[in-house]
């Protein structure tokens, strides 16, 4: 460590960037001047509390940072450190007390407010239990709400009180994040943000009202309305948000519901680029370049839609094939643009059999036999699992065989790709392929070999870009 110090300042500067917040911890207590150098990366990012999910015991409250030092911290010398401060993190413990968990650091949520009074280059503010802290404190309401460079905010456990701060900010926001907003979600809380918005993501809401008509966020880019037991308002999204490029929707509807009328209605929505449903039925009849399907709608598919959709990269749930084959075979005459399918399943493979030394039959395989007949010039096939396979398909010779096996069925693939996929909670959490073979087949005048190769680790991302970006056109 103090070796660093003795690099020139245009070194440093970046390389104490590169530090984690521990390794910059353990700088700052070396030496005074150690110290001096180190507290600004220290301080860059503050969480209090820990996160949801993490394992609670005695050691984690004991260890948990705590408001009280750090607000003392700030506040014995405001003009050295809280400058400082660029984004700040509230766990859902680190200030209200819950019952049996946490002792809560009410005691301490004035000095938290002046130290957010003064922390003039804060950009980034996460407050979990939002409407809780809101209603302990107004002042706290005051003081965010007239931070001019916040540029992202994101709040859980959301209510009334959250919802107005939203509503009147002095400061445009550029992304905002919203998770278990309770009652009804109303856009109206996001017209100071009409000018600067970029990222909006809400998510666990019960109920969302359509846009006011003439109200249009047009510097957003990506979209994110994830309900629970709730269909979010399609039908007025195009015209509130006309520049989206990344759209992701999941309604999370349970139990049989009839379709609104509304939702039927064709939906013209021409600046999508990336799109992701889940429970959700669409009528789009504008092209998108990814298709991204994680759980089919009961109903299935708006007649025409892969028709209309016409992805250069389709992404399909295993589980729903049932739901989504008979609309891709009737629609496969309009998939030219098709280059990457990618198949997930939440269980293990297990299509290699170490006994014979031959693909066994397996839902994977069925399923690409199926699609093999629709006679697709696809470029590159993915298939993603569970995380934790059996051991005989977690080996090179098995997915080599496999790669093989696609290859023949699939005579213009170049890239067969292996992957995970597995729901934590309903909600899928998805992982880029790990491991990429190129593929093809050597022909002589006697023989026609299948060849798979394995990428080389340092290749895997750089393939994994150029799958992911196929379909993209020069802008």
């Amino acid at each position: 460590m103090n070796s660093l110090l003795t690099l020139p300042h245009d070194v440093l500067v970046p390389v104490l960037q590169l530090l984690t917040q521990h390794d910059a911890v353990q700088l700052a207590r070396v030496s005074r001047a150690a110290h001096t150098i180190a507290m600004p990366r220290v301080l860059s990012h503050v969480e209090l509390g820990w996160e949801r999910g993490t394992r609670i015991n005695a050691v984690a409250r004991g260890r948990s940072p705590q408001v009280a030092s750090f607000t003392s911290l700030i506040l014995r010398n405001p003009d050295d450190y809280a400058h400082h401060i660029k984004a700040l993190t509230l766990h859902w413990n680190a200030v209200v007390h819950i019952s049996g968990v946490s002792e809560g650091n009410l005691a301490h949520l004035p000095s938290l407010v002046d130290v957010l009074r003064l922390s003039s280059n804060l950009r980034k503010l996460d407050i979990d239990m939002a409407e809780s802290l809101l209603a302990l404190s107004s002042e706290l309401a005051d003081v965010v709400a007239g931070h001019v460079r916040l540029q992202e905010l994101k709040m859980e456990s959301v209510g009334d009180k959250a919802l107005s701060l939203l509503a009147r900010m002095e400061a445009g926001l550029r992304e905002v994040v919203l998770q278990e907003v309770r009652g009804v979600f109303v856009f109206d809380c996001l017209r100071p943000h009409i000018g600067t918005l970029e990222v909006l993501r809400l998510k666990d809401f019960n109920e969302v009202t359509p846009p006011r008509d003439g109200d249009s966020w047009s510097c957003v880019h990506t979209l994110e309305l994830h309900g629970y037991n709730a269909h979010p308002p399609v039908t007025s999204l195009p015209l509130a948000f006309p520049h989206v490029r990344h759209l992701s929707m999941n309604s999370a509807v349970y139990g049989r519901t009839s379709l609104d009328e509304s939702l039927m209605k064709p939906i013209a929505w021409s600046s999508l680029d990336v799109l992701e449903l889940s429970h959700v039925w669409l009528n789009l009849i504008t092209p998108v370049r990814v298709l991204h399907l994680s759980i089919i709608h009961r109903d299935g598919f708006a007649p025409l839609f892969f028709e209309h959709v016409q992805p250069a990269a389709l992404v399909l749930p295993l589980y729903d094939e049932t739901r989504w084959l008979p609309s891709v075979q009737s629609a496969s005459k309009s998939l030219g643009s098709l280059q990457y399918l990618q198949l997930r399943r939440s269980d293990t493979m297990l299509w290699f059999s170490h006994e014979t030394g031959e693909v066994r039959r397996h839902r994977f395989m069925d399923t690409l036999r199926n699609l093999a007949e629709l006679r697709l010039t696809l470029r590159a096939i993915s298939l993603c699992h569970a995380p934790h396979p059996a051991p005989e398909d977690d080996l090179p010779a098995a997915r080599e065989h496999m790669a093989k096996a696609i290859v023949n069925l699939f005579p213009t693939v170049e890239l067969v790709g292996f992957g995970y996929h597995e729901f934590i909670f309903d909600t899928p959490t998805d992982y880029s392929p790990t491991i990429w073979y190129r593929v093809g087949r050597t022909r002589t005048e006697d023989e026609d070999t299948l060849v798979a190769e394995a990428a080389k680790p340092v290749e895997i991302s750089g393939i994994t870009e150029y799958v992911e970006n196929l379909g993209r056109t020069a802008e």
